[in-house]
């Protein structure tokens, strides 16, 4: 295991270091066809299956793309598997399910190891991150049985009002971290100081929700005090949210229930859903919302459909104090679902061929925009601008079927202004450099499955949001965390950190 996973590592590090990544034109090679299963769209539109086709006949392959609703793609998908006929290649939404799994264990999936090591394939190892590779060892044999469908890692943190900032006279550099006590400050700003200017006392500075005030307190409180999932702290495998050592929960937990306290949180948080949350953001309530700043083009038009001088910018990390670092991470995998090639397929390296054609220079552009000439174009500084017609053709699919690691300009479209374009793009650059993945890899101790820590940990939330309005006090933490650690939490921790000592040794 520790040596095809070595493997397959060194030829990530080795395809990292060249300056152009080598790609193979299909013409010659013997015609193909073969089904692909998933659930990436409710519809494929004409210009999806452009896309789709001029990458599959770049490789002379033909694809036949199946669509599942979304709704109950994981039980179709079962009975796919339980039919015994299979398509030749499917979207797994989760690598951990006892289906996948099984599918891995039975046989139903073929390894792909050594597709992988034949450098075949460059774009597939270049643009996936090499956690990934490990993470798919779901037997611990060192056999890899699927292709991840990455997920661009990033530290997200808060977008907020800049017609608010500049109404009440604050300036700050948004590629730059702020501090702690500057976003207490903003938040006091942008509830008592009519940062609207409509006379009237109805503005908060913080958006929050019924899923923020459990352990999850809003995100950017969780940098300013290093929460940032399972780390090594003092020689000790920890998540600091669980720590009996460290106070950082405990002083965030402070914090966040001192900003409840003077009323600069949405009084209205603990009973809204997160659409209801972002709507009080549009609506120009709060001032501050966390959220990935990818959307934030998108959020800015929601909000001038209520005030249309509305304007919003981002602040990329908070820290507690000036020199901390600035790194987090929430994605454990580095990808999100994975194409499982069954033993159907008759040849699973043409497969291959296709889906490492899809993050090639050649089509990249094509894949996250549609057709040049069509959706998108060249302008005379070479910069990529989108077509009159851009908006006006539907298209979606690709994108969602393999993703590079490393393109801040994936989430960000053409039809933006291209100065405020480059800038989101520098911003979620910023972002991905701060990215630091957690050590657990998404494992899940034995004990979480059980009746008791299930329970506590749903009775824990609702206490913890009750330290937060007040209704207890902040040093009751103590006793409540004794208690999740009597509830299975000991199990817990020492599971975790077991896995992460042993993974680690590899």
């Amino acid at each position: 295991m520790k040596k095809t996973l070595a493997l397959l590592l060194a030829l990530v590090l080795v395809i990292g270091s060249l300056s152009a990544v080598a790609f193979a034109d299909g013409a010659d090679k013997e015609p193909y066809s073969f089904s692909m299963y998933s659930n990436i769209t409710a519809e494929l539109t004409e210009e999806d299956m452009k896309v789709i086709n001029a990458v599959a006949e770049s490789q002379n392959l033909t694809v036949d793309v199946q669509i599942a609703p979304s709704s109950n793609y994981n039980d179709t998908l079962q009975l796919t598997l339980a039919s015994g006929t299979y398509p030749d290649v499917a979207l797994f939404g989760s690598t951990t399910s006892q289906m996948y799994v099984d599918a891995c264990r039975d046989g139903v999936l073929i390894p792909l190891n050594s597709y992988l090591d034949s450098g075949n394939y460059p774009n597939l190892m270049e643009y996936t991150y090499p956690i990934s590779w490990e993470v798919l060892d779901v037997l611990g044999t060192g056999e890899i049985f699927s292709l991840p469908r990455t997920s661009i890692a990033r530290q997200d943190c808060f977008e907020l009002r800049k017609d608010w900032l500049d109404a009440l006279g604050y300036e700050y550099d948004d590629t730059k971290a702020v501090t702690l006590d500057w976003v207490t400050e903003v938040m006091d700003a942008f509830t008592f100081k009519d940062p609207d200017g409509n006379g009237i006392n109805d503005t908060y500075g913080l958006s929050m929700n019924s899923s923020d005030g459990n352990l999850n307190i809003p995100g950017f409180v969780n940098l300013a005090f290093q929460l940032t999932g399972w780390r090594e702290y003092d020689g000790e495998y920890m998540d600091l949210h669980y720590s009996k050592t460290h106070d950082n929960y405990k002083r965030a937990l402070a914090w966040t229930a001192e900003q409840y306290a003077k009323g600069t949180i949405d009084p209205d948080w603990a009973t809204l859903d997160t659409t209801a949350a972002a709507d009080r953001f549009f609506q120009g309530i709060t001032g501050i919302r966390h959220e990935f700043v990818g959307w934030m083009s998108d959020d800015e038009v929601k909000c001038r459909l209520v005030n249309e001088n509305a304007e919003l910018s981002y602040v990329v990390f908070v820290v507690e104090e000036e020199g901390q670092p600035t790194e987090g991470g929430s994605f454990s995998t580095g990808y999100w679902g994975a194409w499982g090639i069954f033993q159907s397929a008759e040849k699973p390296e043409r497969i291959m061929d296709f889906f490492n054609a899809l993050l090639s220079d050649e089509w990249w552009n094509t894949v996250k925009y549609g057709m040049e000439g069509e959706r998108w174009e060249r302008n005379a500084d070479g910069n990529l601008v989108s077509t009159a017609d851009f908006g006006n053709i539907s298209y979606a699919a690709p994108r969602q079927i393999l993703r590079r690691n490393n393109d801040p300009g994936f989430f960000i479209s053409l039809d933006l202004d291209l100065e405020k374009r480059l800038h989101v793009e520098e911003l979620l650059g910023i972002c991905i450099e701060q990215a630091v993945f957690p050590l657990d890899n998404n494992f899940r101790p034995s004990v979480a499955d059980e009746m008791q820590f299930i329970d506590y940990q749903t009775n824990m939330a609702v206490q913890v949001s009750k330290i937060i309005i007040g209704e207890r006090p902040v040093d009751d933490w103590d006793e409540i965390l004794e208690g999740w650690y009597a509830a299975g939490g000991d199990s817990y921790v020492a599971e975790m950190q077991a896995y992460i000592a042993e993974n680690q040794a590899k």
